[in-house]
Formats: C-alpha cells, sequence, structure tokens
C-alpha cells in the first residue's frame, strides 16, 4: 500500500533551491532537518486474479492515510529518517461493509550517498551510487488481531521487517533521472524485489516535477505483482518548507499484476525544513 508515497523517486540534487528533493522525507545536501505530514488517498478499480487476468474489484477498497515525516541529515553522505502512517480503511463485498483503522507500522531508514555528484565537461557526468536501509517495526495492527469481516481494521504487518534499496541517480542539470532495484522481506510473507525509475524537470530554483514507473513482485510461486506509474510536483522554499502534490495508478492490463487490487492513488503534504 502506498507504493508511490513511499517508493517514488529519490534524488536529492540541485542542492539549496527549494525542490531539493521529489521524495517529501529526503533532504537534500544543504538541508538539515525536516518534520512534515503527508495525506494519501487510494481506491480500488479493478483486481488482477492469480494468473494476471484483470477482472472487477471485489472487495472494493477506498483507503486513506496521514503521515508524520521526520528527517535528518548528519553529513554530507548521511541521512535517517522516521515515517508513522494512520491508516483508514472502508471495504465492501456483496452485503458486506466493514470500516477500521488506527495507527499504522513505523519505518525508519537510514540513507547513504558516498560520493559526491560533479559536473562534466561538457555539462554531463556519471551517476552516482545511493543506498537506503530500512526497518519496518510492527506497531500496526496485524490480520491475526483483525475484528473485521474484511479485514478493513489491519493497519499492518506482523513482525519486524527490512528493505533495501541501491539507485543510480543523476541530479545535476535540468533533468534529473534515476534508476533502482529494491529487496523487502517480513517474516511472514514472501520476499519482494522491485524494479523503478524516474525522471524530472527543475523548473527554475522551486518547482520539481517528477514521473516514476515501477514493478514489484513476490520471489515466490504464485506471488503477487504490481506495476505503477506516477506524478508529483514539488514547490519549496530554500531552508523553510516544501510542499507536494502526486497522483499515481496501478497500469491495470493483462500480465503487469497478480491476485491484487488495482488501485488509483494521490497524496498531498506540507514540511517544515531547515
Amino acid at each position: 500500500m502506498w507504493w508511490f508515497a513511499e517508493l517514488g523517486a529519490a534524488w536529492a540534487g540541485a542542492c539549496c533551491v527549494g525542490s531539493t528533493s521529489a521524495v517529501p522525507a529526503r533532504l537534500g545536501e544543504c538541508e538539515h532537518v525536516l518534520a512534515g505530514v503527508g495525506l494519501a488517498g487510494e481506491r480500488s478499480l479493478a483486481r488482477w486474479d492469480p494468473d494476471g487476468r484483470v477482472a472487477g474489484a471485489s472487495p472494493q477498497e477506498t483507503n486513506g492515510a496521514a503521515t508524520v515525516l521526520v528527517g535528518a541529515r548528519w553529513s554530507r553522505w548521511g541521512q535517517a529518517n522516521v515515517q508513522l502512517p494512520t491508516r483508514f480503511q472502508h471495504r465492501v463485498a456483496g452485503d458486506l461493509v466493514d470500516d477500521g483503522g488506527g495507527v499504522g507500522d513505523l519505518a525508519a531508514s537510514v540513507i547513504v550517498d558516498p560520493l559526491e555528484e560533479r559536473l562534466g565537461p561538457k555539462g554531463g557526468g556519471p551517476p552516482i551510487p545511493v543506498v537506503t536501509l530500512s526497518l519496518r517495526a510492527p506497531t500496526g495492527r496485524d490480520w491475526s488481531d483483525s475484528d473485521g469481516p474484511l479485514l478493513a481494521d489491519t493497519t499492518g504487518v506482523q513482525g519486524f521487517g527490512g528493505r533495501g534499496a541501491v539507485q543510480l541517480e543523476r541530479t545535476m542539470g535540468t533533468t534529473p533521472w534515476w534508476v533502482g532495484t529494491d529487496l523487502a522481506a517480513d517474516p511472514h510473507l514472501p520476499v519482494r524485489m522491485g524494479l523503478s525509475a524516474g525522471v524530472g524537470r527543475y523548473l527554475g530554483t522551486s518547482w520539481t516535477l517528477s514521473g516514476t514507473v515501477r514493478h514489484e513482485r513476490q520471489l515466490a510461486a504464485d506471488g503477487t505483482a504490481r506495476t505503477l506509474v506516477g506524478a508529483r510536483v514539488v514547490r519549496g522554499q530554500r531552508l523553510a518548507w516544501r510542499a507536494w502534490a502526486g497522483a499515481g495508478a496501478d497500469v491495470g492490463l493483462p500480465g503487469l499484476g497478480a491476485d491484487l487490487p488495482v488501485l488509483a492513488s494521490a497524496d498531498v503534504g506540507l514540511a517544515w525544513i531547515h
């Protein structure tokens, strides 16, 4: 859930302009701390069956989340952030209607950017690697504690989970881009692997536009899968604030997903930066 909000483009270039990152919780190189809140919502449009065919959505889902974001950079090459969502869910299947919500799972990440990006003789240059290591804590309610007939009060996953991501990104110039891969593991679910890419555009010193594409799949026989595209606009003022709005949707075509709902989503947010 919330693939676009959590896994979108992640460049942090244009160091001292307002829109230093296309990800709300990631700090630019001249930024030190961040505190903000994001609001997100999604609705199911259809569903992939286990064979990758697309059919009507059952159960129908309408979900929302409010997420508190906190980030801090301790050096040019490293930073950490914490995100804690509160989730709200509404599900309908036939005559059954189920509503629920509550605090979700807390996620803490460390982002390591060991190499300094440099301009080449003609303005271009090689991309740099960025590594992200994340830990998910089970602060939400998992399915085993659910009281709802459609599990609408499920806001988290059992046990602690982890995620590692590596990407190559180029942030200098007017058209930043990145490609990456990530691996996520939870104790009671199959390991998931994702492939993603994005491209953006800096407009002056305060605006960033970006687009992303992502495919994620469980590394198990008959595992779930989904494919997502999204876009985001970020507006910021240097060392003061950042605001953003984005939208995304699963690509509901046969073969691009398996055993998951086809979702459309949107998110907005505001953060204080120093």
